[in-house]
């Protein structure tokens, strides 16, 4: 994120209610705020913080999940995924007593160890 003053969030819903949820999230009006509409939802910028979240998992009716973005990286082999995650900002969105589900996709990849990727 170059802007340290927003946040990247993808806000997920059923395949074929893309446009629906972008119309949603025009409406809600969150002010500086831009959209983009995607397969299977939509990428969001929003100023940073915990209101515009918790704004779009009250008010959308057609989202699935509010999913916030900490980074982005090339990862051509397993210890570069395993620094990189590392690196990630963990502290400023988790407390020690946080629990923590992460998924992790691959596109392309020439990483072959699939449990690897799913540990």
């Amino acid at each position: 994120m170059a802007d340290p003053h927003t946040q990247e969030l993808f806000v997920g819903c059923a395949a074929g209610l893309e446009t629906v949820l972008a119309e949603e999230l025009r409406e809600l009006a969150l002010e500086g705020t831009s959209i983009e509409r995607t397969s299977g939802g939509a990428h969001v910028v929003t100023p940073r913080g915990l209101a515009p979240i918790a704004r779009l998992n009250l008010e959308l009716g057609v989202a699935e999940q509010v999913r916030l973005r900490l980074g982005r990286f090339a990862c051509p082999d397993l210890t570069t995924l395993a620094r990189e995650a590392a690196a990630l900002p963990w502290r400023e969105v988790l407390t020690p007593a946080s629990a923590l589900r992460l998924r992790a996709f691959a596109s392309g990849s020439t990483l072959s160890a699939a449990r690897a990727l799913a540990a």
